[in-house]
C-alpha cells in the first residue's frame, strides 16, 4: 500500500523525509506568555510554522471526559497521566452572539498547571453550534442522531451546512477569540482541528440510507442522509475548500501548537467533485487523502494524525499508513471500565485489564506517540499499573 508520502511531489516528499528523520517539530519562537493574556494575532494569508511557535512535544497518556466536564482532581493527581484533554462546545462557551466566555477552559488550564499536566484543547461545533447562529442566517442540515449521539440516540439533530459562509465567519471568529487567550500557552500542546463534523471532534458527516436504529431503550427510524445532502447541493470539492478554510484558520491562529487532525476514514457522504453520488459506494474513499494533503501542505512538522476509534480489534484503516511520516495518537473509542458489553473487545469476556493493555499494545504497535484514554479508565484502581504501564511503552515508541 502506497505511504501518503508517495502522494506528494518529488521536493516536498524529500522535504518531509529530512524533517522527519532529524526529529524537526518547528523552531524556537519567542518568550511564552501566561495562560489568558492576549498572544500577538497573524497577519491576513499568513500560516507561520517555524517563528512564534513553542511546540511542546506530544506524547504519553493523555485523559478525556465527555463534553464540557472538567478532568477531576484524582485524575489531574495520577503520576501515570501526562495531560487532559478538554473538550467545549461551542453552545456553552458562546451562547449568545455576544463574546465567548472562556471561564470554564481558564479553570482547567490553570488545574493542569497546577498538577504540572499538558493540555490538549478541543472546541466542537455541530450539534453543539448555538441557535443563534441559525438566527443569524446560516443554513441546516437535519437528521437524527445515531450511536455516536450517546444519550442523544434517536433525537432529531442539526448541523451547519459546513460551506454555509454564516457558518464559517462564526466559527472562525470564535477560533480566532480563542486563540487570543491561549495561543502560546506553555502547557497546551496541541489543539483539535475541529468544525468540519457532527458529533464530537472527528472530520465526519452523516451518510448513512434510511435506518431502523435501537439501542435496547430507543429505536427510531432515519431518513436517507445522502440524499439531505444532495438537496442542499454537497459536492466533495465543497467541502475540501471548507477543510483548507478550517485548517487555515486554526494554523494561522493557534500558530504556536501544534494541529491534531482526527478524521473518520468511513464518514463522508458517497458523493463525488461533481455532487453525483459514487454507485455501490457506502462512503467516499477519495475525499480523505485529500483532506489529509490539505493539512499537511506546507505544515508538516505541525501536524499530528489522530483516530478516536482504537479498541483491542481496530483494523487501522488509516493511521498506521502514515506512522513513518508523521506523528499519531489514538483516542479509545470507549471506556473499558464498566463496560459489561465488552465493546472495546469486539463483544468477547475478559477482565478489564487484558482488554485495556492489548488495547495499548494495539495503539503502541501502531506508532502511536500519545493515547486519549476515557476519564473512567483512568481512575479505575485495577487499571492504575496498566496506565504507569502505557505510560513507559509511549516514550520507548517516541525514541
Amino acid at each position: 500500500m502506497p505511504s501518503f508520502a508517495d502522494w506528494l511531489p518529488g521536493p516536498r516528499r524529500a522535504l518531509l523525509r529530512l524533517l522527519l528523520c532529524v526529529g524537526v517539530y518547528g523552531c524556537a519562537g519567542d518568550k511564552p506568555i501566561p495562560d489568558g493574556s492576549p498572544a500577538p494575532s497573524t497577519r491576513a494569508g499568513e500560516a507561520p510554522q517555524c517563528t512564534d511557535t513553542l511546540l511542546l512535544p506530544t506524547s504519553g497518556v493523555y485523559v478525556v471526559t465527555a463534553l464540557d466536564q472538567p478532568i477531576p482532581a484524582a485524575a489531574l493527581a495520577l503520576p501515570g497521566v501526562e495531560g487532559i484533554v478538554i473538550r467545549a462546545s461551542w453552545r456553552k462557551l458562546q451562547p449568545s452572539a455576544q463574546e465567548p466566555i472562556f471561564k470554564s477552559i481558564d479553570e482547567q488550564f490553570a488545574a493542569a498547571r497546577r498538577f504540572g499536566k499538558k493540555v490538549s484543547l478541543s472546541i466542537e461545533a455541530g450539534v453543539d453550534t448555538p441557535d443563534w447562529v441559525y438566527t443569524l442566517g446560516a443554513r441546516p442540515y437535519q437528521f437524527v442522531l445515531d450511536g455516536d449521539g450517546g444519550d442523544r440516540m434517536c433525537q432529531r439533530g442539526r448541523i451547519p451546512i459546513p460551506w454555509d459562509p454564516v457558518y464559517l465567519d462564526a466559527f472562525k471568529q470564535l477560533i480566532r477569540a480563542a486563540s487570543h487567550r491561549f495561543n502560546r500557552s506553555t502547557v497546551l500542546t496541541h489543539v483539535k482541528v475541529t468544525g468540519l463534523g457532527a458529533v464530537g471532534q472527528p472530520a465526519a458527516l452523516p451518510h448513512a440510507p434510511g435506518r431502523t436504529l435501537s439501542n435496547g431503550q430507543k429505536t427510531c427510524t432515519t431518513t436517507d442522509e445522502v440524499s439531505g445532502w444532495l438537496d442542499v447541493g454537497y459536492s466533495r470539492q465543497r467541502v475540501l475548500q471548507t477543510w483548507r478554510e478550517m485548517i487555515e484558520a486554526y494554523a494561522q491562529n493557534f500558530s504556536s501548537h501544534r494541529l491534531a487532525v482526527v478524521i473518520d476514514t468511513q464518514g463522508f457522504p458517497p458523493i463525488d467533485e461533481r455532487g453525483q453520488v459514487i454507485r455501490g459506494a457506502s462512503y467516499d474513499s477519495d475525499i480523505v487523502p485529500e483532506m489529509i494533503k490539505l493539512a499537511l501542505s506546507g505544515r508538516e512538522p505541525r501536524v499530528l494524525m489522530q483516530s478516536n476509534d482504537l479498541t483491542n480489534t481496530s483494523a487501522y484503516p488509516f493511521p498506521i499508513r502514515f506512522g513513518d511520516e508523521v506523528a499519531i495518537g489514538y483516542q479509545l473509542r470507549f471506556a473499558v471500565s464498566g463496560d459489561k458489553a465488552f465493546r472495546m473487545n469486539g463483544g468477547t469476556p475478559e477482565s478489564p485489564v487484558a482488554i485495556f493493555d492489548g488495547i495499548v499494545r494495539r495503539g503502541v504497535a501502531a506508532r502511536g506517540r500519545y493515547l486519549e484514554v476515557r476519564v473512567e479508565d483512568a481512575l479505575d484502581p485495577q487499571l492504575g499499573a496498566s496506565l504507569s504501564g502505557a505510560r513507559i511503552l509511549l516514550r520507548r515508541s517516541v525514541r
